[in-house]
């Protein structure tokens, strides 16, 4: 999402991704105790964090992008929605995961409830698109960066085809925002699902009888039987070295 943002503000940046390289940094601690990513570093040495925080910061450090609106008013709105989508981010994330944990099988009950969460949300914003083409205003704020980068996934694996033609004014804010230059050298071409995913491992079994318990007949006794006696003449059956023992005596 920074690097989207960043390229709409027209700001030149350096991405590290290596944690480690933040321990390298002995003077970091003391500004970024917490020592996560992602962060920014200033010209200054000033330390900023988190991706609300970073891109706060650059949208209002570039000059002429009106990242964040050119009113008061509109600046709240496009505020409005970056809290919108980091209430959903959570809920995209946890489709993600149980999407592509092969560690267990999804429960597909939790899965879809999770879906239905987020075509709700989404057809909230599909409402607030109507007759628009970006969210705020005339042209591209922090607004719709900050939502389309969250509802990326999202597009790309559950909001099929079906679910887009119902939603007409949604589906053509994605499609005009994943085609800007911006996203493009950034994210590359990003393409929408024709069909939902489902999650890995769902239904696993489905129509799968549970192995039924074993019949109470003579069959397995006499199986039993057959290999007692295959044993026995193998090294000897007891009561027969008892009788020769008799014979002997």
């Amino acid at each position: 999402m920074i690097s989207a943002f960043a390229g709409h503000s027209g700001i030149k940046y350096t991405k590290v991704d290596d944690e480690s390289a933040l321990k390298k940094d002995k003077s970091l601690e003391a500004k970024h105790p917490s020592l996560t990513l992602p962060y920014l570093k200033t010209s200054s040495g000033d330390i900023i964090s988190t991706d609300s925080g970073i891109m706060g910061y650059i949208g209002r450090s570039s000059s002429g992008a009106n990242l964040f609106g050119s009113t008061v008013f509109e600046e709240a709105k496009v505020n409005q929605w970056i809290a919108w989508a980091e209430c959903i981010a959570p809920q995209v994330d946890h489709m993600t995961s149980m999407l592509f944990n092969p560690a267990k099988s999804a429960d597909t009950k939790e899965f879809n409830a999770a879906v239905d969460l987020i075509k709700k949300e989404v057809s909230s914003l599909n409402n607030a698109l109507k007759g628009k083409k970006w969210l705020v205003g005339d042209s591209v704020t922090m607004a719709d960066i900050a939502c389309a980068n969250v509802l990326t996934p999202a597009f790309q694996l559950v909001l099929d085809a079906g679910f887009r033609k119902g939603r007409a004014d949604l589906a053509k804010w994605f499609e005009s925002f994943i085609a800007l230059p911006q996203v493009l050298s950034s994210a590359g071409a990003i393409k929408c699902i024709g069909k939902a995913l489902k999650p890995f491992g769902a239904d696993a079994g489905a129509g799968k009888a549970e192995a039924a318990p074993a019949k109470k007949n003579d069959k397995g006794g006499k199986a039993a039987k057959k290999e007692e006696d295959d044993f026995d003449d193998l090294f000897g059956d007891d009561d027969d070295d008892g009788e020769a023992a008799k014979k002997a005596a």
